[in-house]
């Protein structure tokens, strides 16, 4: 990656970090003068949100930054926009499309963090561990989601169809993402 290039992720990355400080914050705001103390929380929770790609970054010293960006501009538009802005129940397609893009992100920052420890294994063997990996995140967001509804009498979650339609967005996410990787091994 060129030099001029890494400027720009970085004033991307920078940027975006900047706005979702400030729209949490404004939303906090706005939340608890609305006495919304659980969207008081979401808010602040959301700000830190954007700091864990450092944290991890700072333990595997791996983490691309067109990886770190692509985390941002996710968390920007599912945590930020989407959760704290309430954009998931003004478009009712973008829940699919943040899900579907997250399984393009699991399986990707898997990919390319397991790809220096794995030469050893077949392609076949590694597609398999992604796929199961990106199925047992989505399986596990939407458990998450379920007892976050039952604990806060909450309706995060819209039903089965909305549950069930949420994994297979995020599965078929990663398994494109997988066979551009199969197929850039040319091993399919």
């Amino acid at each position: 990656m060129s030099k001029d290039m890494e400027k720009v992720l970085r004033k991307i990355n920078k940027l975006i970090i900047i706005l979702s400080i400030l729209i949490c914050s404004l939303y906090a705001v706005m939340y608890y003068v609305h006495h919304d103390y659980l969207m008081v929380t979401a808010s602040i929770i959301a700000i830190g949100l954007p700091f864990l790609i450092y944290l991890v970054d700072a333990k595997v010293k791996k983490t691309s930054l067109p990886i770190k960006t692509f985390y941002l501009l996710f968390i920007y538009a599912s945590a930020v926009i989407g959760g704290v802005g309430e954009f998931y129940s003004l478009f009712n397609p973008y829940d699919k499309i943040v899900h579907f893009i997250s399984g393009v992100l699991i399986t990707w920052v898997f990919l390319v963090l397991v790809q220096p420890y794995v030469k050893k294994y077949t392609t076949n063997l590694i597609l398999f561990t992604v796929i199961c990996f990106n199925s047992m995140i989505a399986l596990l967001w939407e458990v998450g989601e379920f007892t976050f509804d039952l604990i806060f009498k909450t309706s995060v979650q819209r039903g089965l169809y909305d549950t069930m339609t949420d994994m297979i967005v995020a599965v078929v996410g990663g398994l494109i993402i997988a066979l551009i990787y199969a197929l850039k091994k040319h091993q399919l």
